[in-house]
């Protein structure tokens, strides 16, 4: 589905939206979640889903997600864990405390790990940064259901198919079998450390918990569970809380509360009216939240010596799989995910569980939609697939856009259509995927490489697309990025090209991709344009990050410049044209070829950078170039100016413009005396375009903000006391120019559920959503409760 219509954005000529529906990409169910140890440096949150994604999201940064571990196929995650070492293995070798200190500081600065099971039978150790597996072990057990990392996080508990729980010891950065525990009945669904790190508790599909002595690997206690109408119950969640209470939630809805001396049930809750999936409990342990099949979530309170249940909220759609209490610095949220696809955060402050209002976070948050703005083309990535849409058109021209009433609905002519579909391997995710901005070349990340296809187009008929896969193709890359080089027609364009000569083609345009390697190294290379003898070159290498997790690349309009940011909130932009100078020095490409392929034509050091203020602790959630330009009467375009647009995760935004990139006035002035209706929002910014030279806008997922850059705002302290003495409101629709005029900023919140919003001319924006409505409609039935009477 697609449709068109008018809009008037503020201090602009009305403009042509295409709100696009017909991406119909379904995300995938969450299945695990997994919190950092508090000893950590940097909290993450994993969140596993169902296609084998692993996301890593930063609690004290909004939840953006920072990182994505690509999934595929027999790769779906049952569990995680985080393990981080806190002491040392072996104290003795050390001559003294000094030492022990050192060692101690040493141990606990390391990344902390990231471990996932899946019911093939293998653990996987992930490597944070690279992206890519560390270790995979198999558990010669069948299916791992359960994963669990004793407290000082040298240990690994995994429980199996086949009724073994299997130790493994984490010293020294290994994974290996340490003991076998003796075998149960019944697969191990669920597995819990008690605090002393001395003793595992288990449950189990047979209807029984069990004690365990890790130094032996015996069972010491064991307790039954009641059953139901002769069936077995199943203990889907266990945990042990400060004091030692076992707590457990089974397929018969209910929590109970168990003594650790004597294997007694102290006290049963009936929180719900299905299988309970997943619990979690708060660090002193006087509260314990329950997920459930039933669409519930649960609250526990300890009330002196007895459990009650306090509340009970359904805000998910479907089965809440996953439960996860995060209390770190700057969080303190309860956070649940499951079948209906989408983390749901629920703040725990001054509120508390009962009233707060609870936080959606859709899977769009990491980007699935790339356009090619000069042919109206979309390129949408789903899990093993490509697809090219071509956008619809509509008959009415430029100059009647502003004759039209804001927001009418303008007739299509042309609807929009699918051009072509690329099916991938399933044993791998896609991870990445970009069209370039002339349509002529889509670049894909997937299988340990970036493939590369040239779309070709039919004169005369849009509709006919010819894609050729290149043979040649260019080392794993993530992060991707594409620019077109201008032909060389022009003196500028020469001397700009001058790095490209060297290209066995010769320089005649073609499109610049850049990307982040497994080295956190950002790589460049040109594409020219497709021949016999094709071939990419590879241009530059940069390793200014220093190895730290790559986040955001950029490249701008005319591919002059190239931008990148990491996880320490720090941003850089190189100058790709500066080292023109040196090009003339360098080796023919026919030898540089074929004696070192992977060696880059021109040496970092050649290059101009720089280097922009740091924002950490904070994130950065997008870092983007747009182009604004002016056009004269004639529609020509009479002059351009171009930004770099960075948002943090508390939604700080700051603009830079190009060439020198100094920080634009209005952001350096006005960024403090935003008020409370932008700065309260939850959601951070996911792009930025410019309308012109002074009007820019951002956007979430549900919202987007207008920003005039010519005008200054009020202090908060004039602002609070104005003659009304009541604070100004924001608008809730960008056509209301006075009110933007007024502030100098303005909301509007008519698309929502957006996967991607993009300025694509002087006159016409594509917004693409994916509304909840029809996102239910795809999945599965949800869990019908007892009606009265029935």
């Amino acid at each position: 589905m697609t449709a068109s219509s008018s809009m008037k954005a503020p201090g602009v000529t009305a403009m042509e939206s295409h709100v696009v529906r017909f991406v119909d990409h379904v995300p995938s169910p969450i299945n695990s979640l997994a919190l950092t140890p508090p000893s950590t440096h940097r909290q993450y949150l994993a969140v596993a889903r169902d296609n084998g994604d692993i996301e890593l999201r930063l609690p004290q940064c909004a939840y953006y997600v920072e990182r994505v571990i690509p999934g595929g196929e027999n790769r779906m995650p049952s569990s995680l864990a985080w393990a981080h070492e806190s002491v040392l293995a072996d104290p003795d070798f050390y001559d003294d405390n000094e030492e022990r200190a050192w060692a101690l500081k040493r141990l606990l600065a390391k990344r902390p790990r990231l471990f996932s099971a899946s019911l093939n039978g293998y653990i996987t150790e992930w490597n944070i940064e690279s992206l890519l597996p560390v270790k995979i072990v198999d558990a010669t057990g069948g299916g791992v259901w359960s994963l669990a990392v004793n407290p000082a996080g040298t240990m690994l508990a995994a429980g199996c198919d086949d009724g073994c729980i299997r130790l493994y010891d984490l010293t020294d950065d290994q994974v290996t079998l340490a003991r076998t525990f003796y075998k149960q009945k019944g697969r191990v669904l669920s597995l819990a450390w008690h605090p002393s790190g001395n003793f595992l508790v288990s449950g189990s599909d047979d209807s029984v918990l069990r004690q365990w002595d890790v130094a032996t690997g015996q069972p010491l206690d064991r307790a039954t569970l009641e059953r139901k109408n002769r069936k077995q119950t199943v203990v889907w969640s266990i945990l042990v809380l400060p004091n030692g209470t076992i707590v457990t939630g089974n397929s018969m809805g209910r929590v109970e509360f168990w003594d650790w001396d004597t294997a007694t049930l102290l006290h049963t809750i009936v929180a719900h009216e299905a299988d309970v999936l997943s619990l979690t409990a708060s660090k002193d342990g006087s509260q314990v939240f329950s997920a459930s099949v039933d669409r519930n979530v649960a609250q526990l309170r300890a009330e002196g010596k007895t459990w009650v249940k306090a509340h009970v909220r359904k805000y998910h759609a479907n089965d809440v799989k996953a439960i996860c209490m995060v209390e770190t610095k700057g969080a303190h949220d309860l956070v649940s995910g499951g079948v209906d696809t989408e983390l749901t955060i629920v703040p725990l402050g001054a509120g508390g569980f009962r009233s707060s209002v609870q936080r959606r976070m859709d899977e769009f948050q990491v980007p699935r939609i790339s356009i090619a703005a000069d042919r109206d083309v979309l390129l949408a990535r789903y899990d093993n697939s490509l697809r090219l849409f071509q956008l619809g058109t509509t008959d009415v021209e430029e100059a009647s856009l502003a004759e039209r009433k804001y927001r009418s609905k303008l007739d299509v002519t042309q609807p929009a259509s699918l051009l072509a579909e690329m099916r991938l391997s399933s044993v791998r995710n896609v991870e990445q995927a970009v069209i370039s901005r002339d349509g002529e070349w889509v670049v894909a990340s997937h299988m340990d490489a970036v493939k590369l296809w040239h779309v070709g187009y039919a004169q005369g008929n849009e509709l006919a697309v010819q894609l050729t896969k290149t043979k040649s193709k260019l080392p794993s890359l993530r992060h991707l990025a594409t620019a077109p080089v201008a032909s060389s027609t022009g003196e500028s364009e020469r001397e700009a090209a001058a790095i490209f000569a060297h290209s066995p083609n010769a320089f005649q345009g073609g499109s610049l991709v850049a990307g982040v390697d497994a080295k956190n190294a950002v790589q460049v290379y040109h594409l020219p344009p497709l021949s016999k003898s094709w071939v990419p070159v590879h241009v530059a290498t940069f390793t200014h990050h220093g190895g730290s997790h790559v986040a955001h690349v950029a490249l701008s309009k005319n591919g002059r410049f190239l931008a990148s940011a990491d996880a320490q909130a720090r941003a850089f932009v190189v100058d790709l044209w500066s080292a023109t100078a040196h090009a003339a020095g360098l080796p023919k490409p026919d030898a540089v070829i074929s004696s070192t392929p992977s060696l880059p034509l021109v040496s970092e050091s050649f290059f101009e950078k720089k280097v922009f203020p740091q924002y950490a602790p904070l994130a950065v959630t997008s870092l983007q170039f747009t182009c604004a330009q002016t056009l004269d009467k004639a529609g020509l375009v009479a002059s351009q100016v171009e930004y770099l647009v960075m948002t943090l995760s508390n939604n700080d935004f700051y603009i830079y413009t190009a060439p020198g990139f100094e920080q634009h006035k209005w952001t350096r002035t006005n960024l403090s005396r935003m008020g409370a209706d932008f700065r309260d929002r939850a959601d951070y910014f996911r792009g930025a375009y410019a309308l012109n030279a002074s009007r820019m806008l951002l956007w979430t997922s549900h919202w987007v903000l207008a920003v005039d850059l010519n005008k200054d705002l009020p202090s908060l302290n004039k602002r609070k006391h104005k003659a009304d003495g009541k604070p100004s409101s924001a608008s809730a629709v960008l056509g209301r120019e006075g009110e933007l005029a007024d502030r100098g900023y303005s909301f509007f919140s008519h698309y929502k559920h957006m996967m991607h919003m993009e300025i694509v001319g002087a006159h016409k924006m594509v917004v693409v959503e994916r509304p909840w409505v029809d996102l239910v409609t795809s999945l599965p039935d949800a869990f019908a409760g007892k009606k009265y009477g029935m």
